[in-house]
């Protein structure tokens, strides 16, 4: 009977090991399905939800875009008429100008201001400030401060306003002190004010002087004349804005222009081109003699006559030539004669000299090349220019970067004048701005120029929050069909560089898009409907890429009036939004909302709401908190931008809990539809509540709306400028909708250390209850897992993992590692953000690469001009495994209804070399013909920056725009936390062994002390993750390692087998059961490691109901449960029933009357 026993004992441990042969994803699947189902809860709020009625919108995109338009057009308006309130005065008061500087204004260079969030830098907005140049004679007074400050207080739009006087003088309001050099800013050489001032856009061609005489040195701080002319060069390239184009020549005995494209034509001037131009410059050396003939023949080069004949007078052409030696060439007049005759005489010259190189003949000579003497009239009105020698050197620049006050035609209306967007460099954080500039005159002279910056995001905040549903989107371009904002490039609040424009046709490449565009251009109104490929992001861009879908789509576009912008609403086919209809019986009303920032909402029903530390975060397990992002917002900048009050967040409690019917006027306006879209998603807070039991084994459970709100549970504050369609965790679920989407490990921002995430989309209420991949996302639902938790309950299910001859790691579809075995870090920083297959595991990436089991694919990021790789998994999730274990040494599985696959590898497998630069960036890393099949890398697109166009052949797919480093680790509030019990205590310091540890959230297995040394096995402890994350005691914390010992089970069971062998059967029992151990260690020797861990928890909670035999806590009454394969069936559900069934924690109701049941 005793050796029955002992056989029967034995069985379950054989029946254990699993045989890699046999490996699929089904019982990984059915894990995140039941954490799909009791942890997320999105079955259930998915029911709720098509129990709920919505309303379809009836509006055309001609309704649209006519409503979007008549908005824009009223704020440039409101911003003309203030603009012109400005300018009136200064036109009224500027004969008061006082000559002399008397000090009512500080110099902008001693101001100390405050922070400003809407401003990202200090400012005063007690008054304005001033900044003078050496030429300053016109100081304006009180009364144009006045008028500036009225309007800012009327209008929340404006940044800056400002006005730059001819005379170099600068006022500014709100007062900045962008610069510690009281005499470094002169209005005249910028951008706004040279745009401003002239009425045309510009063709320049800079012809400069190169000789030996340029290596003298000058009366400019001992500078050489080179570098004086260098200077001044740059100088006139910063004066230009995309709009204007620009060449270059230097010369001395002959003709010397850039090698690349910008030698053959006039280039727009970019930010790109310039700085390429700049560049040239620093190539100069002076060398040899002058010859004016060659450097006028040059730069007549670049003016194309095709060109001249289709331009007409739209343009103004114009030659800067500089000389610094006498001319010792031929008579540069007869050049200019043929040259600018055969051009209609359209090009006027203007010529300089300096230094004392130049003798009076050739300063005659420069000067009838200014005045073109010899040229006839006949071919067109000769245009002419002037001509002047700069006797001080360190006047140079600014005599040749005013260049434009030569010009025959003077902008002196009363039509504003849009800057091309730019990054002020008085805040660059602030994103991208573009100025609105109206030229000053007095009786007919230019005297200036004032101007007010508007924040582009801001402006057209309409066209960035445009959320008519996944496929529909908005774009607007100006006359030329330059993009100003369009859905493939970043938004403009995260722009932090001056981009260059980009024509509308690289975005819009369809060819039955150019008609349409066309029309754009010409300002018409219109509508179409042809196909477009639609680009889909799918996570962090330079990682895991794009798809591109095809959609029917309807396009209406109308030129906004008073400007020369153009919107267009592209609406796809069956892809508008419903709307929640509002104050259904099916909508909780009070006690919805609870504010993010915990301490303006801190009574609910008259009773404080107790507060306690989850992690390193202040926070409350009693409610969950809703933050309302700028996008729940009518006008999402007044929101992002004020000051918020305690007052305020009364307002919105009380208008969002329906204690109020009504919204607050003193408060930014809230959609319509954000009222309904909170009821709605407190049904998610219900459901975590109920199901409190979720709590020792998850972290955070959170939610976003398309509505624009955020709910997590528990409730903590995070930044107002948090925009949850800018996460991954959101791009991801939504291009992956109806699977169960598991993101890759990642360092929790909130303290909570190394997490996993899933995350299930939910889609708009239907009725009947089904749906398709086509349906709108309106919810994106997740929770986050303590890593060492998840990978733990992932190797339980499959115990083959921990053989002496298998290992196993989780891939999601984009080949990105989700468990890894190198991941169990034991240190300060882990390292395990983003790490692909290809750089893990590289021999077996590149066998499911060459098979086409993965697939490369690439798009080009128009930003950098850099073609992106990414691969994806081609394996459907209800495919077979593919095994290659006798083959190759491995086996991938899908997991069904999820993004994720698993493969089982003999540890005999070498995992191969890839890159070296593992840790870099693809943006950063440049593919190698030696690693390209498996880095994460990118190649440099050939690229004309003088056309805007790919020079390889290639066709290329646009990339979606680069997410903005968004990803900042937000500080530990220790201050408010350090006299708060934990929201859940989960009895870490009880648990004495890592695998007891690690079965809750919250708890790390300390294994190192504080300067890296290592504990002997007995001595090791559990502590909560503050103490010990990533398994290493942190400065200055104390544990309770080494004062206890740890149950060793290994230890406990063979001194049972022991007992068992000393027992009355004798000898032949104890011969019968060796034979038994050495056949089974034969056959399965990889499970043995396996069988000495304990079996760990599968997706449950803990319960003493179901406490395992020898499992215990010490001193405590947590136990453990391990739920064997047959009981799954009756105990799968580790949380209360949703009902609040009284069957207990592990109840799950049966399908049909399971509300949340899949669909």
């Amino acid at each position: 009977m005793n050796l029955y026993l002992v056989l029967v004992s034995l069985l379950p441990w054989v029946a254990l090991s699993q045989d890699a042969q046999l490996l699929t994803g089904l019982k990984f699947s059915n894990d995140l399905e039941r954490m799909d189902r009791n942890g997320i809860g999105a079955p259930n709020l998915q029911a709720y939800y098509d129990s709920l009625v919505y309303d379809k919108p009836t509006d055309t995109g001609a309704e649209i875009v006519e409503k979007m338009t008549n908005n824009l057009e009223k704020m440039f308006q409101t911003l003309t008429n203030q603009l012109k309130n400005v300018k009136k005065a200064i036109t009224q008061k500027y004969d008061s100008f006082s000559a002399f500087e008397q000090g009512t204004f500080p110099q902008c260079c001693k101001i100390n201001g405050t922070y400003n969030p809407k401003f990202r830098t200090e400012i005063s907005e007690n008054g304005a400030c001033i900044s003078v140049s050496t030429s300053s004679k016109h100081f304006p007074n009180k009364d144009i401060e006045m008028i500036m400050k009225k309007n800012y207080q009327l209008n929340p739009n404006m940044l800056w306003q400002y006005f730059g006087g001819s005379d170099g003088t600068f006022l500014i309001y709100p007062a900045q002190r962008f610069s510690s050099n009281c005499y470094s800013y002169d209005p005249r050489f910028r951008q706004y004010y040279v745009a401003s001032a002239t009425k045309k856009p510009k063709d320049v061609v800079v012809a400069v002087d190169i000789s030996g005489v340029t290596a003298g040195r000058t009366n400019y701080e001992s500078k050489t004349l080179l570098m004086v002319a260098r200077e001044a060069v740059q100088y006139v390239i910063d004066t230009l804005n995309p709009n204007d184009r620009i060449g270059l020549v230097a010369f001395n005995e002959q003709a010397i222009k850039p090698t690349s494209c910008h030698g053959s034509q006039l280039v727009k001037a970019t930010t790109t081109n310039k700085d390429a131009l700049k560049d040239f410059t620093k190539d100069w050396t002076s060398i040899k003699q002058s010859n004016y003939g060659e450097g006028i023949q040059a730069a007549f080069s670049y003016f194309n006559q095709q060109e001249i004949e289709i331009y007409g007078d739209t343009r103004e052409s114009l030659i800067l030539f500089l000389a610094a030696g006498d001319n010792a060439g031929g008579d540069p007049v007869d050049i200019i004669k043929t040259e600018n005759e055969a051009r209609n005489n359209s090009v006027t010259i203007l010529t300089y000299s300096f230094g004392q190189g130049v003798n009076s003949h050739s300063r005659e000579v420069l000067r009838k090349m200014s005045k073109q003497v010899m040229n006839n009239a006949s071919f067109g009105t000769v245009k002419e220019g002037t001509y002047r020698h700069v006797q001080n050197d360190s006047s140079l620049r600014s005599e040749m970067a005013s260049y434009y006050l030569g010009l025959p035609s003077t902008n002196l209306g009363d039509n504003p004048v849009f800057s091309v967007p730019y990054v002020d460099r008085r805040s660059t954080k602030t994103g991208l701005v573009t100025s609105l500039c109206l030229p000053v005159d007095k009786s007919g002279t230019l005297v200036g120029v004032t101007c007010t910056d508007i924040l582009l995001d801001e402006l057209l905040s309409d066209i960035t929050n445009f959320k008519q549903g996944e496929l529909s989107y908005a774009f607007m371009i100006d006359g030329q069909g330059r993009v100003m904002v369009h859905y493939l490039q970043p938004t403009p609040n995260a722009i932090t560089s001056d981009p260059d424009p980009i024509d509308i046709h690289v975005l819009e490449p369809s060819p039955d898009a150019k008609p349409m565009i066309d029309s754009m251009k010409r300002g018409e109104s219109g509508n179409t409907t042809f196909k477009y490929l639609k680009t889909i992001s799918r996570g962090i861009l330079e990682y895991e890429g794009i798809e591109a879908k095809q959609v029917d789509a309807d396009y209406s576009w109308k030129k906004v009036p008073g400007t020369n912008f153009s919107l267009c609403v592209v609406l796809g086919k069956n892809d508008q939004q419903s709307r929640l209809r509002p104050n259904q019986q099916g909508l909780s009303k009070d006690g919805v909302f609870y504010y993010h920032r915990l301490d303006s909402n801190s009574l609910f029903n008259g009773e404080t709401i107790p507060k306690c530390r989850e992690y390193q975060r202040y926070s409350t397990k009693e409610r969950s908190m809703v933050m309302l992002t700028p996008h729940a917002f009518v006008t999402p900048y007044e929101y992002l931008y004020r000051p918020e009050t305690q007052t305020e967040v009364g307002y919105y409690s009380n208008y969002l809990n329906d204690r109020h019917s009504t919204q607050a006027e003193e408060a930014p306006k809230l959609k319509d539809t954000v009222k309904s879209s909170i009821q709605a998603s407190f049904k998610a807070e219900v459901f975590w509540k109920k199901n409190q039991n979720q709590s020792q084994f998850v972290i955070w459970r959170y939610m976003g709306t398309r509505d624009g709100h955020v709910r997590v549970y528990p409730a903590v504050e995070i930044t107002k400028d948090y925009d949850h369609f800018m996460r991954p965790w959101w791009r991801r679920t939504v291009a992956q909708k109806g699977k169960n989407v598991v993101i890759t490990p990642y360092v929790d921002n909130w303290g909570a250390g190394v997490v996993v995430t899933q995350c299930k989309a939910i889609y708009e209420g239907r009725s009947n209850g089904q749906h398709s991949s086509n349906d709108i996302v309106d919810v994106v639902q997740c929770i986050d897992y303590p890593y060492p938790y998840f990978s733990r309950m992932f190797l339980s299910r499959y115990p083959e993992c921990t053989s002496d001859e298998y290992s196993c790691m989780v891939i999601d579809i984009s080949g990105f590692l989700v468990i890894y075995p190198s991941f169990s870090y034991v240190g300060d920083n882990p390292d395990i953000e983003l790490k692909h297959l290809g750089i893990k595991e590289t021999k077996i990436f590149v066998d499911l690469l060459k098979d086409r089991f993965i697939e490369k694919e690439s798009c080009l990021d128009i930003e950098s001009k850099k073609q992106l790789f990414s691969y994806r998994v081609h394996l459907k999730d209800t495919s077979d495994p593919i095994n290659r274990l006798s083959s190759v040494g491995y086996k991938i599985a899908p997991v069904l209804h999820s993004n994720v696959y698993i493969i089982i590898k003999k540890k005999e497998l070498l995992p191969g070399t890839c890159c070296q630069g593992s840790n870099i960036s693809p943006l950063e890393y440049s593919c190698t013909s030696s690693g390209s099949d498996c880095c994460l890398c990118h190649k440099v697109v050939p690229y004309d920056t003088c056309q805007e166009k790919t020079t390889s052949g290639e066709l290329y797919h646009i990339c979606s725009a680069r997410l903005p480093d968004s990803n900042t680790r937000l500080q530990p509030e220790f201050e408010k936390i350090k006299n708060l019990k934990p929201c859940f205590d989960v009895g870490c310091n009880t648990r004495v062994d890592e695998s007891n540890c690690y079965q809750v959230a919250g708890c790390s297995w300390c294994i190192q002390d504080q300067n890296g040394g290592e504990y002997p096995s007995s001595e090791r402890c559990c502590n909560i993750f503050e103490t010990c994350p990533f398994g290493k005691v942190q400065k200055g914390k104390h544990t309770q390692c080494s004062k206890h010992e740890p149950l060793d089970n290994s230890e406990s069971a063979s001194e049972g087998l022991a007992g068992i062998i000393g027992g009355s059967a004798g000898g032949v029992v104890v011969l019968i059961i060796i034979v038994v151990i050495i056949i089974v260690f034969f056959f399965r020797k990889r499970n043995l490691k396996a069988e000495k861990k304990t079996t760990y928890l599968t997706v449950i909670s803990e319960n003493p109901a179901f406490k395992a035999e020898g499992d215990r806590i010490s001193g405590s009454d947590h136990s453990i449960e391990y739920l064997r394969e047959e009981e799954r069936s009756h105990q799968s559900n580790q949380y209360i029933g949703v009902h609040g069934s009284d069957e207990g924690p592990f109840h799950e109701p049966d399908d049909e009357h399971y509300p949340g049941k899949r669909v």
